[in-house]
């Protein structure tokens, strides 16, 4: 059902449905004289709307909240779909009301039955527009908080996968959480688009985002340590990103990717006292740039060489281990283009789960 979004039929709908449900009606209007005695309405100047006048004011404010009694009346008997569009023109009756925590409130709403109805596209739509009202609302926490869910809608494998505007939301979700000044959570949102990149082989563009996580950690004192991993994972993302294949222009391309990882490496112990080449991370990344230096014929001996010192006392799992894999495969990709076979990966991958 295709929901108009013009004051008239708003208008229209308000006037059917307090016919419809008089006495649902009624307490709406009381409850509407009770908040004016109280609170002589409750926007502020800057929020009050100056097209509306005082009349158009109280039959939005009724409608709104009619239309949210309606809304939890219809989710009590599990009808989603009815729920979903009351829900709805109870954020259209907020939006004019110039309450645009309340709009974003009852769009999530709206959007939450309407996946429940089993319309997931209508629900995403509905979600987008509870951001908005967050958004504009100043509730940028909440506006995060959704961005979260369509940015997992789009993630998660089926049809309606899009790795392109799955990391667009996510990106939306950290740029709220900054607003509001909460690092750890804008970090979390971007560990998951860098999840997400490494997942699409987007390393280059991982490695970015886990270097500005780093950096956001080094400004906030209780939170230094995990600055730490942050540039782990930045270098292995880094690493690999290798560029493989045959030519003077891929050996070119080559030697500008193991630059970059030494610039990587270099500027983590800029950024962290921590980050030294004593730290068992850092001397694992110096040994996979070192087998990148290598000879295709000895660079997979040599880092197979570096994850076997490394894994006899960490673990390797998680996105870590998806990296490391990553790297392993730039290394028989350059064995076999000499080779011309491919090696059994068996024996290597017992090695990352053996702690």
């Amino acid at each position: 059902m295709t929901i108009s979004t013009t004051r008239a039929e708003l208008d229209h709908t308000i006037t059917v449905e307090a016919s419809a449900c008089p006495s649902l009606a009624t307490s709406s209007r009381g409850l509407w004289s009770g908040l004016l005695a109280k609170i002589k309405f409750s926007m502020t100047s800057e929020e009050e709307p100056e097209h509306l006048d005082a009349a158009a004011r109280q039959r939005y404010t009724e409608g709104s909240v009619m239309f949210e009694a309606l809304a939890k009346r219809a989710c009590d008997v599990k009808d989603w779909g009815q729920a979903a569009r009351y829900f709805y023109r109870a954020s259209q009756c907020s939006e004019l009301l110039g309450q645009y925590k309340k709009k974003g409130h009852f769009a999530y709403s709206s959007g939450n039955c309407y996946v429940n109805a089993g319309d997931h596209v209508t629900g995403v739509a509905r979600w987008k527009d509870a951001m908005e009202g967050y958004s504009c609302g100043g509730s940028y926490s909440d506006a995060a908080k959704v961005a979260c869910d369509v940015a997992t809608y789009y993630k998660t494998p089926g049809p309606t996968f899009d790795s392109s505007l799955c990391v667009k939301y996510y990106r939306s979700a950290a740029r709220y959480y900054q607003n509001n000044d909460m690092v750890q959570h804008s970090n979390t949102v971007l560990v998951q688009m860098a999840q997400a990149l490494v997942h699409e082989k987007l390393y280059t563009d991982a490695a970015d985002l886990y270097e500005q996580c780093a950096e956001s950690c080094m400004a906030v004192k209780i939170l230094r340590l995990s600055a730490f991993e942050y540039i782990f994972l930045c270098c292995l993302s880094h690493c690999a990103s290798y560029t493989w294949g045959g030519g003077v222009d891929f050996d070119d391309r080559r030697e500008a990717d193991v630059e970059r990882m030494e610039m990587a490496l270099r500027k983590g112990e800029v950024m962290d006292p921590q980050w030294t080449p004593e730290r068992r991370e850092h001397e694992f990344v110096q040994g996979i740039v070192d087998a990148y230096r290598n000879e295709p014929l000895t660079s997979l001996k040599a880092f197979e060489g570096a994850v076997s010192l490394f894994v006899s006392v960490n673990r390797l799992d998680g996105v870590r281990l998806n990296l490391v894999e990553a790297i392993r495969s730039n290394f028989i990709r350059r064995e076999s283009a000499v080779l011309g076979g491919a090696k059994s990966a068996g024996l290597f991958q017992s090695m990352f789960r053996k702690k």
